[in-house]
């Protein structure tokens, strides 16, 4: 695979922006099996962490991260690596060719003109218009018509946490709220009101209780909720449930070697599930970086590189693929999904 190519870039470059606030300096900047996950922001979320550790980077990733082959990348990276203000003209310059990048196009051109992607019906799936939307905000897709729409087909469906008539996990809630904020609609009327179920519910003893984790925590809900409150507009009106949840997950005993081996298997993108990786910038974003359960989380991801500085990739959701298990080929977004329709494929469950 070539250097730069836009999926490697997607999922790599998260990790080695987790590991660089560590100070690990054993990450190849020349080649990599990843996607690189477009959220970029532990360096300026982790200050604390500078220098805590002995460990060592190979090479400094920025320049390769700084390269013009994928505007999401250089982009994010001088925005959430580098500090740079939206203002600034570098900044603007690598902003303005991610709508017409070969990922973004692709996801928009499965759009329906009236917002919707995939069916009409619902909005929920990760192939439909609330996947589509989490991961167009996580390429750094600056709002615009086509988004206007796409947010408005998934306020028009049913979206708050609920049982009957149609079950919605607080998951999804979560999401749309990260992705709503994202694309201006945070402060919106209409989404006051996920902001107050979320606040409700995780501010409960049970409020990680999942009906579909045979009524047991569920801490992939801690980090979509931790996502969704690290970007809420009135930040004092979710500081009691965030803290409860950010506690949740940080005091959990995450049996690594055992049933909850999965949070170690990296992956891009994710929907309803989540890895270590995620959960580690997610408790970044609400300001955990210092704190020294988070740090010792942290480890694991160092003990998972391997000897030439990379990290395979290892999961991620079956729905929407954006690179194979594994292998450093890309899989061209447009292609794989009119295989999927030729074939009559449907969306899979994606918890």
């Amino acid at each position: 695979m070539a250097e730069g190519n836009s999926t490697t870039e997607l999922f790599r470059g998260w990790v080695e922006t987790l590991l660089s606030t560590l100070e690990v300096r054993n990450v190849g900047v020349e080649h990599s099996f990843y996607t690189k996950e477009a959220a970029v922001s532990l360096t300026s979320q982790l200050p604390q962490l500078q220098g805590t550790t002995g460990l060592h980077r190979k090479g400094d990733p920025i320049p390769w991260l700084l390269e013009e082959e994928n505007p999401s990348v250089r982009y994010l990276t001088l925005t959430h690596l580098l500090d740079r203000p939206e203002d600034d003209l570098q900044v603007a310059e690598a902003r303005a060719p991610i709508p017409g990048s070969k990922d973004v196009q692709a996801i928009f051109a499965r759009q329906d003109p009236a917002g919707w992607w995939d069916t009409l019906e619902r909005a929920t799936g990760i192939k439909r218009a609330s996947g589509q939307l989490l991961i167009l905000s996580r390429l750094g897709v600056p709002p615009d018509e086509r988004t206007r729409r796409g947010c408005e087909f998934v306020l028009s469906k049913p979206w708050l946490p609920t049982r009957r008539p149609v079950c919605i996990v607080p998951c999804y809630t979560a999401n749309c709220l990260r992705f709503l904020a994202y694309f201006g609609y945070g402060d919106d009327p209409r989404v006051d009101e996920g902001w107050r179920a979320m606040i409700e519910r995780l501010g409960r003893d049970d409020g990680l209780i999942c009906w579909y984790q045979k009524q047991r925590p569920c801490h992939w809900l801690a980090v979509k909720a931790l996502w969704a409150f690290a970007v809420a507009p009135a930040a004092q009106e979710v500081h009691t449930a965030m803290t409860r949840t950010a506690e949740a997950l940080l005091s959990h005993p995450f049996d690594l070697t055992g049933e909850e081996a999965r949070w170690l298997r990296f992956g891009f993108p994710w929907y309803f599930q989540s890895d270590l990786l995620d959960a580690l910038e997610a408790l970044a974003a609400c300001g955990y970086a210092a704190d020294s359960r988070f740090r010792a989380l942290a480890q694991h991801v160092v003990v998972k590189q391997s000897d030439d500085g990379r990290w395979l990739k290892e999961a991620g959701s079956t729905a929407v693929r954006i690179e194979r298990k594994g292998q450093t080929e890309q899989v061209d977004h447009a292609e794989s999904f009119a295989r999927d329709k030729q074939s009559g494929a449907t969306s899979p469950p994606t918890r």
